[in-house]
């Protein structure tokens, strides 16, 4: 029998069980319910039953972190020297987001400005140039939302040639 226990977890005669993720991963018990040790083969056998079951945790299901994430737009084209925006919405307020880079994480800086306001979070890159694209990820609570930017040379003013005849 496997036992939930709020304050201490999953248990099974005493024996916590490994939590990961919002899930249970079992372990086999050295002692069988009535107290009794269980000989080597029994144990491994039970081993083998029981380490591939992997169990929601009954006190948390898994929720979804972002919110309209089918209307968020995720692929950003800029020009060199704009600034962009990159946004989305968490499911709550209190719910931590951070922004990375290819993997690095981003602070605000002159270069990054990251705004938490309400359920909104927001990553303004500032003067973007070539080296500013490319992946940029939002991560709040384990899930994550990705980003793709392209940053495009400058647009150059082109002025109108005029011919003189003299």
């Amino acid at each position: 029998m496997v036992i939930w226990n709020p304050s201490s977890g999953w248990s099974d005669c005493g024996n916590l069980l490994i939590s990961i993720s919002g899930f249970h991963l079992c372990k086999p018990s050295r002692v069988n319910m009535s107290g009794r040790k269980l000989p080597t083969a029994s144990r491994k056998k039970q081993l083998m039953n029981i380490s591939t079951s992997l169990l929601p945790s009954p006190d948390k299901e898994v929720q979804e972190m972002f919110v309209n994430k089918g209307k968020v737009q995720k692929d950003f084209k800029a020009v060199a020297s704009e600034d962009i925006s990159l946004s989305c919405e968490v499911a709550q307020a209190k719910t931590e987001g951070k922004w990375f880079k290819d993997g690095k994480l981003i602070t605000s800086s002159k270069k990054f400005k990251v705004e938490a306001e309400g359920r909104s979070r927001r990553l303004i890159v500032q003067q973007v140039e070539r080296k500013d694209g490319g992946e940029y990820t939002c991560e709040a609570g384990g899930q994550k939302l990705t980003f793709k930017v392209t940053v495009a040379g400058r647009r150059r003013k082109v002025l109108p040639c005029f011919r003189i005849q003299m």
